[in-house]
């Protein structure tokens, strides 16, 4: 994320829509330094609901300075919840939202581009895509159109990965026995309504059969991951591709500027042995 302040857990060891005991932190990991938020409001019972959190900011061209939020989505069998806690109020506030069905199945959101979380949300069609990002500024969600690409792969073993591309929310999708993968975006046409496009294909790439992409760097290089489960780097314009040594453990890439932001009740405390 381009910020150098992040939103860490602490849970216990349990299956992800289980009771436990969450702890949610504000932390810069340049400074070490971390804040743990007030507990929030809405209370989760201990069956039948599912959590995902997302982390957003906002700089104040007035003040010259950021407000830090985290977005809390509690969805239980018929109705679906949302609070926010402000750096800057340090509190939480429930606000309302439109009748949203919000796909949760991890504990953080989709994606978070220029500040913003994404979330997928649930559709009748396997094939199509729809997702809502948090206006961190008016605090309420936006719906993005919906993206159906039925009409471009054939069966639905289809692998797909919201990503930000260049600070652009964009879909990446792979199919077996396909040695590319194709990258969606939305385009704004002038006078008209956005709509997702395929902008254009990367791959094949020399020596590997099949790759998924797990991030984008700034200057259009991406960090994928190949059949075997090795991590490399590839440049689309070069052709050039540098494997990674990291190897089994569970990977994933985000965007990271470092700086020395600090949070009024920041504390200083070494948190390796809390995650």
């Amino acid at each position: 994320m381009a910020s150098s302040v992040s939103v860490s857990v602490s849970l216990s060891n349990h299956p992800p829509h289980c009771h436990r005991r969450i702890l949610p932190l504000l932390w810069n990991p340049a400074t070490k330094l971390f804040k743990s938020l007030p507990p929030p409001t809405i209370k989760i019972p201990r069956r039948f609901f599912q959590l995902s959190l997302g982390f957003g900011f906002r700089f104040h061209s007035t003040t010259s300075s950021s407000d830090y939020k985290v977005v809390r989505i509690v969805s239980f069998k018929s109705q679906t919840r949302v609070e926010v806690y402000s750096s800057i109020s340090d509190c939480w506030r429930e606000i309302q939202v439109m009748d949203l069905r919000f796909y949760i199945h991890k504990l953080s959101c989709e994606v978070i581009v220029n500040g913003a979380p994404y979330w997928l949300l649930l559709t009748p069609s396997n094939h199509c895509l729809c997702f809502t990002w948090f206006d961190v500024q008016n605090e309420a969600f936006v719906m993005l159109p919906g993206l159906d690409f039925s009409g471009f792969y054939n069966g639905t073993s289809v692998d797909w990965k919201l990503m930000d591309w260049k600070d652009y929310a964009a879909v990446v999708v792979c199919c077996p026995g396909n040695p590319c993968v194709d990258v969606w975006m939305l385009e704004d046409p002038c006078g008209g309504e956005s709509n997702w496009c395929r902008k254009f294909v990367i791959g094949p790439v020399m020596g590997v059969e099949r790759f998924w992409l797990l991030q984008c760097t700034k200057n259009g290089e991406i960090i994928a991951e190949d059949a075997r489960g090795r991590i490399f780097l590839y440049s689309p314009q070069s052709g050039e591709t540098k494997y990674i040594p990291i190897n089994g453990v569970e990977f994933k890439a985000f965007h990271y500027v470092e700086s020395l932001v600090s949070i009024k009740g920041f504390k200083q405390q070494e948190l390796s042995n809390q995650h």
